[in-house]
């Protein structure tokens, strides 16, 4: 874990001594380990233990400008917190030393990465980054030798041999299938405790493809080596024989007036019957009229 935190922060993010790193994690959260990932490259941390939406949902923002932050570690859902309230945080404070922003813990919408261009800071390296509890660590994310493309995640990390695979099980390029990791990283876990003969271990990564890692995620890598994650494979939207992630309905509805989050669930119930529903929280203001309920049913259709 170190030699992956290590490669994280002093390449990929550029991380170095005099630079000062901020995130808003609880020690229950894998991101709060890159509190240590920073210190080892010689960077100082800036923590904060208050709420981080309040008095205003764009705090986290104010501690920056505050403090003189290099970097911002966050999850994806705040960042669509900040934006979906109107606010613009670059206008707000001065967020000049900003000049790297991690997001992760979900998919990012296109829009709000447009948003933290042009109401951040648009010289600010915006990195989708997307990798997992059991490694500690991410498996595609940013390169700052390359540029940003829209709605895309730069390319798998150092050492980490990633490919989208098929139901076949061999690799494809534009097209939706099972993120893979075909090597080992060195901070993948060997065994699961309790589990002595490694069935329940094999079962959680390598029964899908033989021999491969297999995280979980859909994911679809264009040609050029980048990657886009569209969310949990284990939890796909599968009604009536149509596959869905829950990122694609989080998208349509991104920006979406009247809408401020969602939450979608797909529930398989008996005889075959599948329940889909959506809870929203409304924008303040907003009411649930039938012209919301319309305008929700055509974004996502």
């Amino acid at each position: 874990m170190t030699l992956e935190s290590l490669k994280m922060f002093g390449l990929h993010f550029g991380m170095r001594p005099g630079d000062r790193y901020y995130v808003a994690a609880n020690t229950s959260w894998m991101v709060w380990n890159t509190i240590l990932g920073n210190l080892a490259v010689g960077a100082s941390v800036v923590t904060y233990a208050g709420s981080p939406v309040y008095p205003s949902v764009d705090r986290q923002f104010e501690i920056i400008a505050a403090t003189g932050i290099s970097m911002m570690a966050t999850g994806a859902a705040y960042l669509q917190l900040v934006s979906g309230a109107g606010l613009e945080p670059g206008r707000a404070h001065n967020l000049e030393t900003l000049r790297v922003i991690m997001s992760t813990g979900s998919t990012l919408p296109d829009a709000t990465c447009q948003w933290v261009h042009d109401s951040v800071n648009e010289r600010t390296h915006l990195c989708d980054t997307s990798g997992g509890t059991d490694v500690c660590s991410a498996f595609v994310g940013p390169n700052p030798l390359e540029p940003v493309l829209l709605g895309r995640i730069q390319g798998a990390l150092l050492g980490v041999a990633a490919e989208v695979r098929g139901e076949d099980g061999s690799a494809v390029t534009d097209t939706v299938g099972e993120l893979v990791i075909t090597r080992p990283m060195p901070s993948m876990p060997v065994r699961f405790w309790d589990d002595a003969d490694g069935a329940r271990y094999h079962a959680a990564y390598f029964e899908r493809f033989p021999g491969v890692w297999a995280h979980g995620d859909w994911a679809i890598e264009a040609a050029n080596g980048t990657f886009e994650i569209l969310g949990r494979s284990d939890a796909t939207l599968n009604r009536s024989g149509v596959r869905l992630g829950s990122a694609e309905i989080y998208g349509a509805l991104q920006g979406l007036p009247g809408v401020r989050d969602s939450l979608v669930l797909g529930i398989e119930l008996p005889q075959g019957e599948y329940y889909l529903p959506l809870f929203i929280v409304l924008a303040d203001g907003a009411v649930l009229d039938d012209a919301l309920r319309a305008s929700i049913v055509a974004a996502i259709r």
